[in-house]
């Protein structure tokens, strides 16, 4: 006679909607250069496999079309950049302004009083 068996199989939570952090970027680079597929890449980073094919897709050298992590990180810091941030005072953040006058309320690029 058989018996039942019980399997507990761990499949680990993808997140989907969070930024990829220097750490995974670096991590997509070398392994895209070992010659791993996306989903593994994406499996090891603990993303969904679209996560990292738009990472490589957004992010890739526009010239030679390799992706690089260092490369990468800059264009996403910049692309952040470029956001309106929120901030206490009320106005709107505009990147490379700083307000001198209420500086503690600045975080980070400073405010302007939106047109």
């Amino acid at each position: 006679m058989m018996e039942k068996m019980t399997y507990i199989v761990y499949l680990p939570k993808l997140t989907f909607m969070s930024h990829l952090t220097r750490e995974q970027r670096y991590t997509i680079c070398t392994m895209l250069q070992n010659g791993y597929p996306q989903c593994e890449i994406a499996r090891v980073i603990n993303k969904d496999k679209s996560v990292v094919s738009r990472e490589i897709r957004r992010n890739a050298d526009a010239r030679s079309g390799q992706y690089r992590d260092d490369l990468a990180h800059r264009k996403y810091l910049k692309r952040q950049a470029y956001k309106a941030k929120p901030c206490p005072s009320g106005y709107v953040c505009q990147p490379g302004y700083v307000d001198k006058m209420s500086k503690e309320w600045h975080w980070l690029a400073g405010c302007v009083i939106p047109p």
